[in-house]
């Protein structure tokens, strides 16, 4: 669940607007659907983030996430206030992470539950906010954490004690975890212009690196299976698909056809052995409409799982699956 904006930090981001009328297909009571964050309008008419950020919650409830910046700091410290700090919400809405507004830390919280903070030396020195990029595991359990600028190494954390368990080659690009955290996936372009994918462990172990077909390669988005090596990727076209390919046997093992209408994928996660979920999302000039299609690979049945409107504001993160 991605949408263009400018800025790396709004790589984990869904969208920029805000929640208003939605619809519940699954239940993860207690869990967030999606954090939010108002927006407001200057006397010439430009906008900009305002309030604190907000969680809906699966169930109907709401809740504020207190201690989340709704600012970003700059290299220098300095705030900017034309701008939103990142958020960003696990697959199935039991975390969220975020920069504290108390000391600038990054922070992962268990809805309704504890908070971990991360160690200071989580963001490098001379970086600002909207320098760092964070993305949370399916379970939440761990947290990817990556840069702009001059090539560093990507970092691993498990959010229930804030240790690093693997930093990756600052040449790689991350593309997300496995559907049972246990692997990440990541890309990047070799000095030949060849699109090379690797998959580690979470201790930073390379356990396969392939250059895929273009089918998989200049398709996207794509989510990487609990067995490590299963890629579905978005294939769009006059034929829609989720199209499966096995990284290391090389070959095609299924596709689904999907209807998305004037939507825009914004996310594939792997959320079962055979299930998997899709994120779209269509732009109008008031509105957000986000819709979340689970898509069972082995049968090809698909069913809307949620669907909500989002009108009005600035930020917004959805749970990835």
């Amino acid at each position: 669940m991605r949408t263009t904006i400018v800025s790396l930090a709004a790589l984990a981001m869904v969208a920029f607007a805000t929640p208003a009328v939605h619809a519940e297909g699954h239940d993860h009571r207690g869990h967030a659907r999606y954090a939010w964050l108002k927006e407001c309008t200057k006397k010439d008419e430009s906008t900009y983030p305002c309030g604190k950020w907000q969680l809906a919650l699966h169930g109907g409830g709401k809740a504020t996430l207190g201690n989340a910046r709704t600012f970003p700091l700059d290299s220098r410290g300095k705030v900017n206030d034309g701008a939103a700090a990142q958020v960003a919400v696990s697959g199935d809405g039991s975390h969220v992470a975020y920069f504290r507004q108390s000391d600038g830390r990054l922070a992962v919280e268990e809805v309704g539950g504890a908070v971990r903070r991360l160690p200071a030396s989580v963001v490098p020195k001379g970086l600002g906010m909207l320098d760092v990029a964070f993305h949370l595991s399916q379970d939440g359990s761990r947290l990817a954490v990556w840069f702009a600028g001059p090539a560093r190494p990507a970092r691993i954390y498990d959010t229930a004690s804030g240790a690093l368990l693997a930093e990756i080659a600052g040449q790689e690009t991350f593309e997300g975890f496995s559907g049972d955290a246990g692997e990440v996936l990541f890309s990047r372009q070799t000095d030949e212009n060849v699109s090379r994918f690797d998959v580690y462990d979470t201790a930073g172990n390379e356990l396969l690196r392939v250059d895929p077909p273009q089918i998989v390669s200049e398709n996207s988005p794509r989510g990487l299976a609990a067995d490590g090596r299963t890629v579905a990727v978005f294939v769009d076209g006059k034929r829609p698909a989720i199209t499966l390919h096995d990284l290391e046997s090389g070959q095609t093992t299924g596709s689904v056809p999907v209807r998305i209408g004037r939507s825009q994928v914004e996310a594939v996660d792997w959320t079962g052995v055979n299930q998997v979920t899709v994120h779209t999302t269509e732009v109008t000039a008031k509105e957000r409409r986000v819709r979340i299609l689970e898509v069972d690979m082995a049968t090809g049945v698909t069913r809307v799982r949620d669907h909500y409107t989002i009108r009005g504001a600035y930020g917004f993160a959805a749970c990835g699956g």
